[in-house]
């Protein structure tokens, strides 16, 4: 089974959507709008995987929702690190 590098394709193994190439081309870019963007998301998942873990019980598909959650979590941070050091350099 082949695994991918969470940083290349977060969202899974394969071609990188076609939102996430967009998102990267714009952090290359430097649009400045996209830190304030990226750090509202990262916000949104991390209330919504917070609403979850309050629960007293998860379904299996909630359970996978967290993971995925907080796998977007993830790249989400890693993206805005590369766009504040872009920006401060």
């Amino acid at each position: 089974m082949r695994r991918c590098r969470a940083i290349l394709f977060p969202f899974g193994c394969g071609q990188p959507s076609s939102t996430e190439v967009s998102l990267t081309t714009r952090i290359v870019a430097g649009d400045s709008d996209d830190l304030a963007t990226l750090v509202a998301e990262h916000r949104a998942l991390d209330d919504r995987v917070r609403k979850l873990g309050k629960r007293p019980y998860l379904t299996p598909a909630e359970q996978q929702e967290i993971r995925t959650l907080k796998k977007m979590k993830l790249a989400k941070k890693d993206l805005i690190a590369t766009l504040s050091e872009r920006r401060d350099a």
